[in-house]
């Protein structure tokens, strides 16, 4: 068994009127009832904050008809005062941080966790004159805050993943670069050769089936008279005639 505790602020009053002028007028040390909300539509953690005894003939019926004189026949917040019900609505436990801090995320898991929809809160002042709810229970599994719920589920941080760097591309050696390095270890580069196309397969295929082409000297002809048989004529000088 553990005991909870949390002093928190009462958010929320200029929403809901009379509240804000009900507050200025209620003394420290009394008793608020406090709420859990968990079909609330803009935060399953929202926790309200409640008086009770607001109406006629209620614990705080002095305060009620205090509050009608402040407010001119007709105006929204008279007939606010007039239609409210002995249970006033003042406001809600802060739930962010522009209004104090996240307690409303502690607070509704650990009511939840000790069974407790309803539980008495207490109005106190703090050195400013803003209003607060302190609230103390005992529960039997005490929930962790929601900062360290929420930092357990994102897991260790993970530091950026460092790309090891690209190889340089190597440099051909020059002469000089490799004589050097032969005198050093004794073992001679191999020097870099361009590379020469290499001659397709038709390509030598049709160069070793060509036929040499015949060296012609003198008168020779050479006369294709079918695809198969071919005649060579020479032609000789002619005598001269006596």
């Amino acid at each position: 068994m553990a005991q909870f505790e949390i002093t928190a602020p009462l958010v929320g009053m200029a929403f809901r009127p009379p509240a804000k002028d009900v507050v200025k007028l209620l003394p420290g040390g009394i008793e608020l009832k406090v709420q859990r909300q968990p079909d609330n539509p803009y935060d399953e953690n929202a926790v309200q904050v409640l008086l009770d005894g607001f109406a006629e003939g209620g614990e705080y019926e002095d305060i009620r008809k205090e509050i009608l004189d402040m407010y001119p026949e007709g105006s929204d917040n008279l007939e606010a005062v007039k239609n409210a019900s002995s249970l006033l609505p003042l406001g809600y436990i802060a739930n962010s941080e522009k209004t104090g801090g996240k307690f409303a995320d502690d607070l509704s898991p650990a009511m939840s966790y000790a069974g407790l929809e309803e539980i008495a809160g207490t109005l106190i002042f703090g050195a400013s004159g803003n209003p607060l709810v302190m609230i103390a229970f005992e529960v039997n599994d005490m929930p962790e805050p929601k900062e360290a719920q929420d930092e357990a589920a994102a897991g260790p941080e993970m530091g950026p993943v460092e790309t090891p760097p690209e190889p340089a591309p190597e440099r051909e050696l020059s002469p000089s670069e490799r004589m050097a390095q032969a005198m050093a270890t004794g073992v001679v580069p191999p020097a870099a050769t361009p590379t020469e196309p290499m001659p397709s397969v038709s390509q030598g295929m049709t160069a070793s089936m060509k036929a040499p082409e015949p060296e012609l000297s003198g008168s020779t002809k050479v006369t294709k008279e079918s695809p198969k048989t071919a005649s060579v004529q020479t032609a000789t000088a002619s005598k001269p005639q006596k």
